[in-house]
């Protein structure tokens, strides 16, 4: 309780030989450690075999490796969503489709299939933030499921959510530069960007 959760991906970082989460979240915990700010590192992606990560990261850090892939499982089990009958989905598809001038990016099904692990992530984080009133989440990166899923349950928790990027933000990258918001935002993007 009262510590700030920082959620984010192992994955390797091929040219540093470090995680993107011990490169973006170990500074900004050991600034929050000077201002007698307690952290918990929530990491996933590792490896079974790669505990060399996890125990090079700021301490204490926590694999959640097994309870994501559980949750990930789970929403297999979910009803199968009908995406046209989402509110502009077809639309949306439909210019997507005309700007990628036919090229395949991605498929309904796995839009579909992403929905739905959102859904559950969002669920499973909602539960543990609402047992354990984290002060704040940072995630590094937010349009993964953990991004997607903790912001959600923070707004829905009103605890403040922010996103730390690993590398460059802004104009010119696809995650940060959008031609259009709502003012308010939507409810699984975080309620700040660092």
């Amino acid at each position: 309780t009262g510590n700030v959760w920082c959620l984010g991906y192992a994955t390797n970082h091929k040219k540093v030989g470090d995680s993107h989460f011990q490169i973006c979240m170990d500074p900004l915990r050991v600034a929050l450690a000077t201002q007698n700010v307690a952290t918990i590192g929530l990491m996933t992606g590792l490896a079974d075999d790669a505990p060399g990560i996890l125990q090079a990261a700021a301490q204490p850090t926590i694999n959640i490796e097994t309870e994501f892939r559980a949750v990930r499982k789970d929403a297999q089990k979910l009803a199968k969503i009908d995406l046209d009958a989402l509110p502009a989905f077809t639309k949306w598809w439909d210019e997507l489709d005309g700007v990628l001038d036919g090229q395949t990016i991605t498929t309904r099904e796995h839009i579909a299939t992403v929905i739905l692990q959102t859904a559950a992530t969002g669920a499973w984080l909602h539960q543990a933030i609402a047992q354990y009133r984290p002060r704040a989440v940072l995630v590094a990166s937010y349009y993964g499921l953990l991004g997607h899923g903790s912001s959600w349950a923070c707004r829905k928790l009103n605890v403040p959510v922010a996103d730390v990027q690993h590398g460059v933000s802004g104009i010119g990258h696809h995650a940060y530069d959008w031609p259009s918001a709502p003012v308010e935002g939507y409810n699984t993007l975080p309620t700040t960007f660092l």
